[in-house]
């Protein structure tokens, strides 16, 4: 992966899904880290465009700590450092194949929300419960950015 073009904001919450993951011990980053850590970023765009999308985030919340229960933990000596889950490569695969259609030189939450919402996997599986698309999220990202030109996309 190429920090060098991740957004500042964007590499201190995937440390902190990486925390999580350490924290909970389970072996991998996985997608549903990265979305509750930038869920539960109130500075970030996360929350403004879910909000904007009348999104209840403490059910998304509840609902994304319950899929976190259920994943596999990993016990005893020889724990590492965990890897990105194949789920969260691909995100940010495909993130970063994107950026080049937009135009922007670093990655960010805001890249990162809208691929998760296509995955087929845990974190886009969550997102379609709750009524979100990329199409609709696109949207509202956009909006946000042409009435609030000063905010960071995280």
């Amino acid at each position: 992966m190429r920090f060098d073009r991740l957004s500042p904001h964007l590499v201190k919450t995937l440390y902190a899904a990486k925390e999580m993951a350490l924290k909970l011990d389970k072996q991998q980053i996985e997608s549903l880290y990265l979305l509750k850590v930038m869920v539960e970023q109130p500075e970030g765009i996360i929350p403004a465009v879910l909000n904007k999308l009348n999104v209840d985030l403490n059910q998304l919340l509840i609902t994304i700590d319950d899929n976190i229960e259920k994943l596999p933990k990993i016990y005893g000596t020889g724990i590492h450092d965990p890897d990105l889950s194949s789920e969260l490569e691909r995100i940010f695969t495909v993130s970063f194949d994107k950026l080049k259609r937009f135009d922007d030189k670093f990655m960010n939450c805001g890249h990162i929300l809208l691929v998760m919402s296509e995955s087929q996997e845990n974190a886009g599986i969550i997102l379609r419960q709750f009524g979100l698309n990329r199409d609709t999220l696109f949207q509202v990202i956009t909006e946000i950015y042409r009435t609030k030109p000063d905010i960071t996309f995280h």
